[in-house]
């Protein structure tokens, strides 16, 4: 056996090492016993029975693992950095006198803590702090919130139960201490000291030795965990192209130089990568920009690059054709690049760093935005900032609600934490933004809020794992929208600066999550500007992630259908898209050529001249858009009558097409009196619904002054008060992507209940193309007659109901109001 080293190329002092070393060691030892450990200065490299000392210290402080083998590498190293950064001690890794005192004081007597005693009650950062470090650890499960509370005092007692601390549910030193030691090794994992491995050693450590050597060239034998000739020979070469004693023996030392060296090898990969993308960038900043039209070498460079990620299948010819075209905006699209069909420098830039084999870029449907979630920030018992008498819980739900609208008509699937005033934990909040598309970094979420504090205008927060485009882009619309515009920016937790402030950041791991600020309810102006014009400031937001997420974006105005010109269009591709023709978008806009602007908005249907008022008996003409139940509302007719009179078949109804319209009588056939008498629970408000009548119609009636009523006491609903409903008439609707019965219920003024009546449904999913009855809900209206002080917000939320509904309800086209003007309500 003693022959088989010397045969093998392997040092003679292979077999004899830990015998002679044993030895050794405790001669060494004996003669420094008697030395004062504090006057020696042990750093990296160094040898000998002091580094050994230390690392048996640091063992015992479970800042090492392994056996001692005093050798001083990056383990030891490591160890010595994370112990001077829990005593608070400067981080240079030399153990000095300092050092020594530290751990002598922690073996004796523990480390002093700068965290003070904190219990069940109080409410401090360093309150976060703890909850933060035990949620890191497993034991809190709730979101940090700064109140040392139940659940928090419930994972401190379970922390100290399993770290044999006191049980008593208070943080003091000793809990502060074991906690931000425990916390420290999850960012910094304990260096391990290994055992040398030699000839007939076997386990984890030499398979990964093997998998190191193999790395570095040195190893071509199969991946065994068993340390046999092959792996020893490897060694040996490794240890002799980097001066150290070639014995083949694995120690420490030669454990840590081969980590060394993979280390550099990966910075040399890393610098290479970085160096091959700079030679890249230069050949893109010297590529000319190019477009249709255009041809030459770049061109098939082009195609090439087009080619090779599957956006391009034609024949590189040279050629910039409308195939090449087509393959561009198709490439831009998936890159979020701007769409335009032009390769200029970010073009190229995202086609030359993703033209590899290994980086083919399918313009898959997974790549693109797959949904937004509308937050109604607060909410219940929650109603967040509250000045003027104005709650922010409202204008929250007012303005989720309307962009949930909007969304539903541009065809972008959406889902709302909240359609109510509902009190929701932090928990239940993060699980409904989850729910609908999953944490997902190809969805957006919109929280939605109105600030306080004494500030102006809107501003907004947005993760620090996004960047700023979509935030700017929101901002930037709000502006145009007339609001004062703040800024844009990411807030993180005082005390970890890799952490979201806001827990609804950072408990949505990937998702792109705003909080966008509308404005400052403690801000008289900004309040006014709020109260006129919510719905531009929504509208705004939906117009910026519409755009963003790659969606045709349109808006309904009173003339009509608004279009706004995207790159690439022409009149042709939006008239054919819309049903139109060019002519009719030209007579529309006044256009005197065919040219058009990025960011130009059209009207696509109605008129810009106010049109006649509807005769008893008249034609109209089909636009786009238009459908019989809008039509019978617009004429104050139904849906059957129209049939009737048009011999219609169906409700499907075609561009150009001329419908008879007949008006239905507004007045109703005169009445006698009625009389009612008052019952228990009865109110003038709810008699005046009752009878589709006003409380003061009733009140001037029956010469009443106040509102009190007495059991049995007669009332004259007289015929002139009486206000006729409008016809009800059930609506065939054909279900679309997006469409919930909650949107339905709201768009058709009806409830969910109903909808789901009329048609037997047992739940409430829905599938696209499936038919619906929609029950009218316009008959169930009440009449207000507008006094002094009302304001179209303090209406809805007397009713129940939202400013958007009175508003359409009325063809209201701003929120202006006139004393004893009647409005439509809905019944709620």
């Amino acid at each position: 056996m003693n022959n088989y080293p010397r045969n093998n190329n392997f040092n003679p002092t292979f077999y004899p090492y830990t015998k002679r070393i044993s030895r050794y060691r405790k001669l060494v030892k004996d003669t420094y016993q008697s030395r004062n450990l504090s006057e020696v200065i042990l750093k990296f490299g160094m040898n000998g029975v002091e580094v050994e000392e230390l690392q048996k210290i640091l063992v015992s402080l479970n800042y090492l693992k392994g056996k001692p083998d005093g050798y001083f590498g990056k383990s030891t190293e490591k160890a010595v950095l994370n112990f001077q950064k829990d005593s608070n001690q400067v981080m240079d890794g030399i153990v000095g006198p300092i050092t020594w005192t530290y751990l002598e004081k922690t073996q004796n007597e523990e480390i002093p803590v700068n965290e003070p005693t904190i219990k069940e009650g109080d409410s401090n950062l360093f309150v976060t702090s703890l909850q933060m470090k035990l949620n890191a650890l497993g034991y809190l499960k709730e979101e940090p919130d700064s109140v040392f509370g139940s659940s928090t005092e419930r994972a401190v007692r379970e922390f100290q139960r399993a770290n044999n601390l006191m049980v008593d549910g208070i943080v003091g030193p000793d809990t502060w201490r074991i906690i931000n030691h425990k916390y420290s090794e999850l960012d910094s994992p304990v260096p391990v000291i290994i055992e040398p491995m030699l000839e007939g050693t076997s386990g984890e450590n030499v398979e990964t030795l093997q998998k190191n050597l193999s790395s570095l060239g040195y190893y071509e034998g199969n991946i065994t965990g068993s340390f046999d000739i092959p792996t020893g020979n490897s060694v040996q070469r490794f240890q002799s192209d980097n001066g150290l004693l070639s014995t083949g023996i694995v120690n420490q030392k030669t454990w840590e130089s081969i980590a060394e060296k993979l280390e550099e090898n990966n910075r040399s990969e890393i610098n290479y990568q970085k160096n091959n993308n700079l030679d890249r960038q230069k050949k893109v900043l010297s590529r000319p920009t190019i477009r249709l039209g255009d041809s030459g070498n770049d061109v098939a460079d082009l195609q090439r690059y087009l080619k090779e990620l599957t956006y391009f299948d034609g024949t590189i010819d040279s050629q910039f054709g409308s195939e090449t075209n087509r393959a561009v905006r198709s490439f831009q699209n998936t890159n979020n690049l701007l769409v335009d069909g032009i390769v200029g420098r970010n073009t190229w830039s995202a086609l030359v760093n993703l033209y590899s084999p290994l980086a083919i870029c399918l313009p898959d449907d997974s790549d693109r935005y797959i949904g937004v979630v509308i937050d109604a920030g607060h909410g219940g018992e929650d109603p967040g900032a509250v000045s003027q008498g104005v709650s922010e819980k409202n204008y929250n739900l007012m303005i989720s609600q309307y962009m949930a609208e909007r969304f539903s008509e541009l065809g972008i699937p959406y889902s709302l934490t909240r359609d109510s005033d509902e009190t929701l934990t932090n928990t239940e909040r993060v699980a409904r933004i989850k729910r609908p598309f999953g944490d997902v970094s190809n969805a957006i979420v919109i929280s939605n809020h109105i600030n306080a504090g004494g500030g102006e205008g809107a501003e907004i927060i947005y993760p620090i794992r996004s960047n700023e485009t979509l935030s700017r882009n929101i901002l930037t619309e709000i502006g145009n929208a007339g609001q004062k515009t703040r800024t844009y920016y990411q807030k993180t937790l005082p005390n970890d600066p890799t952490s979201d402030y806001y827990y609804i950041m950072r408990d949505t791991d990937r998702l792109q999550t705003l909080i966008v600020e509308y404005a400052f309810l403690d801000n008289i102006n900004d309040l006014t500007r709020l109260q006129n014009n919510w719905e531009s400031y929504a509208e705004a937001t939906v117009k910026a992630v519409a755009e963003y997420m790659g969606y045709p974006y349109t808006q309904e105005d009173l003339n009509g259908l608004v279009y706004t010109v995207v790159a690439g269009d022409s009149l042709w591709a939006i008239a054919k898209k819309f049903g139109t023709t060019v002519e009719n978008i030209k007579r529309l806009n006044n256009l005197s050529s065919n040219n058009l602007s990025i960011g130009q908005k059209l009207i696509i249907s109605g008129s810009q001249t106010p049109e006649p008022e509807p005769t008893p008996t008249s034609i109209h003409t089909v636009v786009a858009g238009d459908t019989l139940y809008s039509i019978a509302r617009r004429y104050n007719t139904t849906v059957s009558e129209l049939r009737r009179l048009n011999n219609l078949s169906s409700d499907i109804l075609s561009i150009g097409q001329n419908l008879v319209i007949t008006e239905t009588n507004s007045s109703v056939t005169p009445e006698l009196p009625i009389i009612y008498i008052v019952k228990v629970g009865d109110t003038l408000w709810s008699i005046a619904n009752n009878f589709d009548v006003t409380v003061d119609t009733i009140k001037k009636a029956n010469n009443l002054t106040s509102s009190n009523l007495s059991i049995g006491q007669e009332l004259l609903i007289s015929k002139e008060s009486i206000i006729p409903s409008l016809p009800a008439e059930n609506i065939i609707y054909t279900v679309k992507q997006g469409d919930t019965l909650w949107s339905l219920a709201q768009k058709y003024n009806t409830t969910v209940n109903k909808i789901k009546n009329v048609n037997n449904l047992s739940n409430n999913s829905l599938s696209i193309g499936q038919s619906l009855i929609i029950p009218d809900g316009l008959d169930n209206l009440n009449v207000y007659t507008v006094t002094s002080g009302d304001t179209l917000w303090n209406i809805a939320s007397r009713f129940g109901t939202t400013v958007v509904e009175i508003r359409k309800l009325n063809n209201l086209n701003n929120n202006l109001l006139n004393i004893g003007q009647q409005l439509k309500i809905p019944i709620i």
